[in-house]
């Protein structure tokens, strides 16, 4: 799940085929999840079972299977969801028959964000007005999106107030447009639409340039941080056949994760 790190928060969210899936094995004594995130517990700590558990108190343990290729703790939504992961389990073993408008509105009470929840869910790119409260969904053309994490960073890669920044509304506006449309004009002179030092922290800003430089080098259209970062969102058109191939090249400092737009969201099965 890819959020916006901008004054409008978590407002524009886009859904990744990156995710997570569980699959619900045989009742234990106590939870067990297993997996082979070392960020993540194994026990009834892990946010999932806890957010399940507080949806369907008492629920009878069990051992879970939980695969993902969603990177933890960069930015990515995976506290979005792990909520919805929660919900829906809870839903299925209590057997509650939550609508999908329950599921939000239970979800909004852990993460308030809806533009991310509906984009987690339904799929696709949402936006959200808080001041009309209308959310809605935008058909994303093809373009091909890559994010880089680095390999080691030491504190939060963005800054917990905004400074230097002009954007308003009507530009995220038009670049939410532009997404839509993978405009290539547009892309190529706005991307990325704030400048890169004033969405990151100066010690982080060294490597988020490196990275922005590198991505335009290879044929796409620059960078922009995910959610609260460290990650970056990197886009270029679907015409630069070598783009990921020249990025692995050029970064040797992080990892790269090559995904697309979700367009189905989360499902039980």
């Amino acid at each position: 799940m890819i959020t916006s790190r901008s004054p409008l928060g978590q407002n524009l969210a886009t859904a990744i085929t990156a995710g997570l899936n569980i699959d619900i094995e045989e009742e234990a004594l106590d939870w067990q999840i297993d997996h082979h995130e070392a960020k993540l517990s194994h026990d009834e700590s892990n946010m999932i079972v806890s957010v399940a558990d507080s949806v369907a108190p008492g629920l009878l343990p069990h051992r879970l299977v939980l695969t993902t290729d969603l990177p933890v703790g960069v930015g990515l939504g995976g506290s979005n969801a792990a909520t919805l992961a929660g919900i829906m389990l809870a839903d299925q073993l209590a057997d509650l028959h939550l609508s999908e408008t329950q599921i939000i509105e239970t979800a909004l009470g852990y993460e308030p964000f809806p533009a991310a929840l509906h984009a987690a869910l339904h799929g696709g790119m949402q936006t959200y007005d808080p001041r009309t409260e209308r959310l809605e969904r935008q058909a994303v053309q093809a373009l091909q999106w890559v994010i880089y994490t680095p390999d080691q960073f030491v504190e939060a890669s963005v800054p917990s107030h905004y400074t230097e920044q002009n954007v308003n509304a009507a530009d995220y506006a038009r670049f939410t447009k532009a997404l839509a449309k993978a405009d290539d004009n547009y892309l190529r002179n706005h991307l990325p639409l704030e400048p890169l030092r004033t969405q990151v922290t100066p010690e982080y800003f060294p490597q988020a340039e490196m990275v922005n430089r590198a991505v335009i080098q290879c044929g796409g259209y620059g960078c922009f941080v995910a959610g609260n970062g460290p990650a970056l969102v990197c886009l270029a058109p679907i015409r630069s056949t070598r783009f990921v191939e020249l990025l692995k090249h050029s970064l040797s400092a992080g990892q790269l994760l090559v995904t697309d737009v979700d367009t189905t969201g989360a499902t039980i099965s």
